[in-house]
């Protein structure tokens, strides 16, 4: 992982992988519901705090405090995925270890998107589908239309 990629000092990171790994486990472990553990999946972690540093502008407690509550909805939305993600692994012919019951990932369950468009798809079909398209046709739109603001919005720089 490149620290071309963070905002801020390269040892506040390097703090911040080794705490984030830590919290990680330890979700993963006393998370109500939770039935996921990490393992091969921590290589993604850096990835998650890339996206994390710049909205805490190279804050470690913000970064910790916004990590954790990604992780938590991330553990949340993993086991959600868990049902589609093993059998669309299954189906592809992956090999599924022996006594895994299911299956997910951090780089594919722990993002909204594909729940939401699963969801949506499940309890109103295509017209769900649908809507998740023109909702996000829409925002790409917005954005494009004037992405300064939102990239101010979003805490970057006036530059």
């Amino acid at each position: 992982m490149l620290y071309g990629f963070f905002p801020g000092n390269p040892d506040d990171i390097t703090d911040l992988f080794i705490g984030f790994f830590s919290i990680a486990i330890l979700l993963s472990i006393i998370l109500p519901g939770n039935r996921m553990l990490l393992f091969a999946d921590l290589a993604v972690l850096p990835f998650l705090c890339a996206q994390i540093a710049p909205m805490a502008k190279g804050n470690i407690v913000r970064m910790v405090f916004v990590g954790t509550i990604l992780l938590i909805f991330g553990f949340y939305f993993a086991n959600a995925l868990a049902p589609a993600i093993t059998a669309i692994a299954g189906g592809a012919g992956f090999a599924i270890p022996e006594n895994a019951v299911l299956i997910s990932s951090i780089a594919d369950g722990f993002v909204w998107s594909p729940l939401a468009f699963m969801l949506l798809g499940k309890y109103l079909g295509w017209i769900g589908i649908g809507l998740f398209a023109i909702l996000t046709a829409a925002l790409f739109y917005f954005y494009k239309k004037n992405e300064a603001a939102w990239d101010k919005l979003a805490g970057a720089s006036g530059e």
